[in-house]
């Protein structure tokens, strides 16, 4: 947390003045124990410090793998993963990783092990020897920074699917992570759970700076981000701005990726012969153009 108390950190730049990367994968092959397919198969990229960044990809795809090579639930076969400069195949570092990397799942019933939600928050950091005093400051901070301090005393059973997620995430602010990897964390919301959850880690990523990992298979979550990759059998297929991604229509085909609702809107009426820019993106953007091109 910074000396203002907000649950961010200062982004750390190079001696070149370039933002440091918060997380590089290099060449990396990984296979589950037992197949014989990778699950990862030579993809490399970069998440800069303080980025939102999407990861698109139909089941099986190998995009929640390689969200736990990120975390180093999981290490690479061959090449190398570095997070917040630190390799995952230093097995010394792995506690430290996981901190810096914070990890939020698809089924947040699977992720709260208290019966009391300022407990459940106040877990890591009391696993990590964090003092008493500090670890109250912290979780009070972490459930402000997620909108949920006046649940602080509930159960959390009692809670709807997307205030779990948001407490699962307050659990990482407590350590401190500096990087969120969210792993389908809407999958199982309903709309207003999904709303909630994105507004939260929009607004971490937008006010403290954190870096922000979403893995998912909605491409209006996608288009949220600054820069979107796509998975399809193991491999890094696409990597770009969400207009740069969703505009290659042949890439979407070949993946059967639906884009997002506007971008479809666009491309029937392409199709119908309604001459409308390849790269319209938001909805505005597109019934500007249509009411240009009537």
């Amino acid at each position: 947390m910074d000396k203002s108390g907000n649950v961010g950190y200062n982004k750390t730049k190079t001696k070149t003045g370039e933002f440091m990367d918060a997380i590089r994968i290099e060449n990396c092959t990984f296979t589950y124990e037992g197949d014989t397919l990778p699950a990862v198969d030579h993809v490399s990229l970069t998440v800069r410090e303080g980025e939102f960044v999407a990861i698109l990809g139909h089941n099986g795809s190998g995009k929640s793998s390689l969200a736990k090579l990120m975390n180093a639930l999981e290490t690479p076969d061959e090449g190398t993963v570095t997070v917040a400069g630190m390799r995952t195949d230093e097995t010394d570092k792995l506690w430290q990783i996981r901190a810096e990397a914070g990890m939020v799942f698809q089924n947040p019933d699977n992720q709260i092990v208290a019966a009391i939600v300022e407990d459940d928050v106040a877990f890591g950091p009391e696993n990590i020897g964090v003092k008493p005093a500090e670890i109250r400051r912290r979780v009070d901070e972490a459930l402000a920074a997620v909108g949920m301090s006046a649940y602080a005393k509930h159960a959390p059973h009692t809670l709807s699917g997307g205030q779990k997620q948001r407490v699962a995430i307050a659990g990482i602010l407590a350590l401190q992570s500096r990087i969120i990897i969210l792993d389908e964390p809407t999958a199982m919301l309903d709309p207003l759970g999904r709303r909630e959850v994105l507004d939260t880690i929009r607004r971490l990523n937008r006010d403290d700076g954190i870096t922000i990992v979403l893995i998912t298979h909605f491409m209006e979550e996608a288009a949220l981000a600054d820069r979107v990759f796509v998975m399809e059998d193991a491999r890094l297929v696409a990597e770009g701005t969400p207009r740069e991604v969703f505009a290659d229509r042949d890439m979407l085909r070949r993946t059967g990726l639906t884009p997002p609702n506007p971008v479809r809107l666009r491309n029937c009426l392409t199709d119908e012969g309604l001459a409308l820019p390849a790269d319209a993106f938001t909805d505005e953007e597109v019934i500007e153009e249509i009411c240009r091109s009537l």
